[in-house]
Parts: C-alpha cells; structure tokens; sequence
C-alpha cells in the first residue's frame, strides 16, 4: 500500500527538496523582526492580497528558527542568497534578545514584537512552549560546538548559559503528588487540572527538558507511559488490515514533533512501529479520499474563536473539541518526513 503513494520525481530528491526548503525560507526572509532578530507567528493574506502581519511569537516559533540558522551556519543546510554568515548575525541578535527580555525562572513568556518585546497580557508560561524552544536550543548548542570555528563556540556557550537557567523554571513546573508535569504557568501559580498527562504529544519534549535541565525524576516519564496516559485506537485500513495507534490530541504536528530533535525511530522500536502505523493510516485515508496531502490540525480562517480542525482522519485524537472541515495544514506531509522521507516528498 504504501508503495502506491510514491511518485516519480523530474527532479532529483534532493534538488526537490532544496526547491521546497528554499521556497518556504522566503517566509523567514519577510516575517523577521531584523531589531530583535526573532519571526512573527504569521502572515495572513487577505482577499485583496494585503498582507497582515501577526507581530508576537511564541518559545516553540523561536526555538524552530534558531535551529534552522545554526544548521544554515553549520552548512547542514544551504539557502539561496541567505550565508552561513547572515544566519550568525541573526543567531547572534536572536541569543541576544533572549538574554534580554523578560523572562520568568529562565523560561519564556509569548511576546509581543511591536514597539518593543513584552510578554503577551496573560505573561502565561506554557511548558509545551518552552519544552519544544528548551530541546531546539539543545540541538543548536550541539550543532555549534561540533565546529572548529571559535565564534560558533561563542554563540554556543551563550546558548548553554541560556539553558541551564531554566533549571529552576523547570522544578517550579513538577508536581510532587501526581509526579507529571503542570501544563500551564500564570501568575506565579500552576494552572490546576492542567497536566502534561498525554504522551504522543509535545509533552515527550518538555518531560525531557524537565528531566535534562530541572533535574527531574525519571518517574514523571514514566508515568506519562502509564496506559491512561497513552489512549490508542484501532484503525481498518482499506485492505482490511487492522492496525493500533496512539492518539495524540488533535494530530501529526503534537504526534511527530519530537522527531525533529530526536531520534525515535532508532532508539524505540514499539515507537517506531506506532509512528509508522500513525503514518499508514493517514495515507491510506488520503488515498482513498483523493487528498493530495496528509492534514494536520489547523485554525479555520472563516470560523471565530476555534482552534482545533479535524486533520486527515478524526477518529486519531483523543480529543473531541473538532470539526468536520475541508480546511488543514500540510504540517503532516512535512513531518511524515521524519517517518517516511520519501513519500512525504
């Protein structure tokens, strides 16, 4: 089944790839705020093609950006009219403006990048967000200190300082009774009822960076293995072959995420098989719906104070709050490249 999904290139993979990667890298080139060095969260085109610019950012957005510029320093990757040299310069300015903006025990608050950097009104720190910006600055430390250049020793030493300030920011998030990890900071207070309690999640990232930099106990990872915290649904896919998988909450974005920094396909084989399987299903829904990529959960443009859309098949999350919609992002095709590199190409 899976063979069918494959298609023939005119051009090479890797020829493929760049064109795609360079293509989307004009996005940075425009939504950059070139003061503080940090992306805005997006830009949104209107019918008359105006674009509007969403002028805030969150941890998640800036630790993604800081690992592509250090790959682009490493020469691990190569973008047109963009050098190893312009991505320092930004790195630089990015590092220097977290050293700078508020932060609260070394974690991040969302921002505002209007007239200065503020944190957003509610100052929410979310351990989500921090665990995917904690494990992408880790990446970027370790892509900088693997070169002999003494500079991008420099800017990984800086990043270094900046990760084992979270330590306590880390601790204030472990909840000493259920041994998980709260969801959700405001106020200087834990949101109650709010728990990292669903494992094929982002949370496998910010779990990790709780045990890595808080130092943590390994127990709360355990725990999220427990089989309340990993709800898993059985799929038929169209040859009658059934299949079990793990349900994150809304879809592949919180499912593979992780595999962008680390690497699971090699260190577990169950998880392997559970990210392969994931990976199956939405396949061969597409297939057989003559849907041309897989969908990941997104926002609907049309529908107000809704997030969470159905991605390509709905039964695959446990959670309810979605919607039956034609509209989705092509997260899913993106990461299914962590699982299935040619056929997400």
């Amino acid at each position: 089944m899976i063979n069918v999904f494959l298609c023939s290139f005119v051009l090479g993979e890797d020829d493929f790839k760049t064109r795609i990667i360079n293509h989307n890298f004009q996005y940075f080139l425009t939504a950059i705020d070139y003061n503080s060095g940090l992306v805005y969260d997006h830009i949104l085109f209107t019918p008359d093609n105006d674009m509007k610019i969403g002028k805030y950012t969150s941890p998640t957005v800036i630790g993604l950006w800081m690992v592509l510029l250090a790959d682009v320093i490493t020469g691990d990757l190569k973008i047109d009219d963009f050098t190893p040299d312009d991505a320092w310069e930004i790195l630089s300015t990015v590092i220097r403006t977290l050293e700078r903006i508020p932060r609260w025990k070394g974690l991040f608050y969302w921002y505002e990048l209007k007239e200065s950097i503020t944190p957003t009104d509610d100052r929410a720190i979310s351990a989500y967000d921090n665990g995917n910006l904690t494990i992408s600055m880790a990446v970027a430390y370790s892509a900088l200190s693997s070169t002999d250049n003494e500079l991008d020793s420099d800017l990984a030493e800086r990043i270094w300082r900046l990760l084992i300030a979270q330590e306590e920011g880390w601790r204030k998030f472990f909840d000493e009774r259920r041994h998980l990890l709260y969801g959700l900071y405001k106020s200087g207070k834990p949101v109650r009822n709010l728990w990292l309690d669903r494992f094929y999640t982002e949370a496998r990232n910010a779990v990790i960076a709780g045990i890595l930099i808080g130092k943590l106990p390994k127990s709360i990872w355990r725990n999220l293995l427990r089989e309340r915290n990993c709800p898993r649904g059985e799929y038929t896919l169209s040859s009658g072959r059934k299949i079990e998988f793990l349900k994150p909450y809304q879809g592949a974005f919180q499912a593979w995420m992780s595999l962008l920094f680390i690497p699971e396909m090699e260190l577990s084989q169950k998880l392997r098989r559970m990210h392969c399987n994931y990976a199956q299903i939405q396949i061969d829904y597409a297939l057989n719906s003559e849907i041309p990529l897989l969908r990941s959960a997104c926002a609907d443009p049309y529908i107000q104070d809704r997030y969470f859309y159905e991605p390509c098949v709905g039964v695959f999350n446990a959670s309810e709050d979605w919607v039956r919609s034609d509209i989705g992002s092509p997260y899913a095709t993106a990461l299914l490249y962590t699982v299935y590199p040619k056929i997400s190409l």
